[in-house]
Parts: structure tokens; sequence; C-alpha cells
């Protein structure tokens, strides 16, 4: 008997009306879904509350679709995902209103809440942005990476020589 690959968390970015990113998991050892939002609205609460709904009930259907494949993760009806408690927490940072860092919030959220439980304690700031710059940069997939790394070292030597300049000239 082999063992059967299995799935503790699932990530899902949202977006709300085009411009804003929140994330959504599922977290199937814990049984509930969590929502985090880096820059929560009264307002949208609702329509954010009622797409996540939604999005577990999609997951759902998929899973229980007869073409889903049992040597992935087996149907059981005690994980109906619909059935998961919607965790929203409160204690979470938040960005800054008008700093449009919601999609930085989210891979933030994507890279470190694999490894840990308490979803609020991630903090995305100028670190944040440069790690997933970094990442996509060097990422196997990026058909331009020698390209960028040529450009970045280019505008490093001219940054360089500037500095040169500076103390020559001083």
């Amino acid at each position: 008997m082999t063992a059967r690959p299995s799935v503790s968390k699932m990530f899902i970015p949202m977006n709300d009306n085009g411009n804003h990113w929140y994330l959504m998991i599922v977290d199937f050892i814990q049984r509930k879904l969590v929502c985090l939002d880096s820059l929560r609205c009264d307002a949208r609460e609702h329509f954010r509350r009622r797409a996540i709904l939604k999005m577990a009930i999609f997951l759902e259907e998929i899973i229980m679709h007869e073409s889903f494949s049992e040597d992935l993760t087996p149907f059981w009806p005690d994980r109906m995902i619909s059935n998961y408690a919607l965790h929203e927490p409160k204690h979470i940072a938040q960005q800054i209103p008008e700093s449009n860092d919601s999609g930085v919030w989210v891979s933030k959220w994507m890279t470190e809440c694999p490894f840990r439980s308490d979803y609020g304690n991630i903090i995305a700031n100028t670190a944040s942005r440069m790690r997933i710059a970094i990442n996509l940069v060097k990422a196997g997939n990026n058909v331009l990476h020698e390209e960028v790394l040529a450009k970045a070292a280019q505008h490093w030597k001219a940054e360089d020589e500037k500095v040169d300049y500076l103390k020559v000239n001083w």
C-alpha cells in the first residue's frame, strides 16, 4: 500500500471589485476557511465573505465530482468544505489605505502561512516587497531572468561609478 499525497492548506487569492486582493485559505487540518484581508472595509465585508463561501462550495463540487482523482485525495463526507468554520483573524496588521499593497500582503501570506498557523503575525514591508521581487526574478519559469539580471548588474555598475565620481571630486 502506498501513501497518498495529502494537502493540508489551499491558498486562493481573491479579488474584490478589480482593485483589492485578499486571501482565502482552506485549512484541511483545522477544518476552517480563513480570510486574510490587509485592508478591511465594512462596506465590502459582506461581499468578501459571500465570495469566500461561494468559492468553498465551488471547490467542494470539484472534489465531489466523479472525475476527481481518488489517487490525489479521496472524498470524505466529513471533510465537506462548506461545513468548515469561517475564521477572520481580527489581530492582523493592516496596510496603509492608500498603499495599494494588497497583492504584496497576499504574496507574503502565501509564502509564510504554509509553515505556521498564527495567520495574523505576518507583516508586509519594504523587505517583503524586495523578497517577492527577487523570488519572481529568480523563478525558473521567468523567461526574462537573464535579461533582468543583466540590467540589474548594469544599474549597479552605474551606481558604483557615481559613487566613485563623488569620491574623486570631493
